[in-house]
């Protein structure tokens, strides 16, 4: 199964979108995804434009699917701060297809980017 990890809201400058203070399950979609977590409701996913990553599209917004959140915690992020993380595992449907991708993946280019994450 495919499975995400989301990192969750709120701690941020509102002017630069910069961590600036620990996050909460008290925010309000962080309490949601918790509660989904604690009673197995499933979650959809819209995903929107990333450059950073991969199964994001390169323009617009998209919507993947149900997934289930498989679990939920508080974490220090790259900044230091506290921030929510979540485990989300999309849930396998009739006729789904897979998630669109920005780019083929190949042997060759999957051998590359271990490569680089090794160093």
């Amino acid at each position: 199964m495919l499975s995400s990890t989301y990192v969750g809201a709120g701690g941020q400058d509102p002017n630069e979108g910069t961590q600036i203070s620990d996050q909460s399950f008290d925010f309000p979609s962080n309490k949601a995804l918790l509660i989904s977590q604690q009673t197995r409701r499933p979650v959809r996913v819209v995903r929107g434009p990333d450059p950073d990553n991969y199964y994001a599209p390169k323009k617009g917004y998209r919507y993947d699917g149900l997934y289930t959140v498989r679990d939920a915690q508080l974490a220090p992020g790259k900044k230091g701060f506290l921030v929510c993380k979540f485990t989300l595992e999309r849930i396998q449907e009739d006729d789904q297809k897979p998630i669109p991708t920005k780019r083929t993946l190949t042997l060759d280019k999957m051998s590359k980017m271990l490569k680089k994450r090794a160093r």
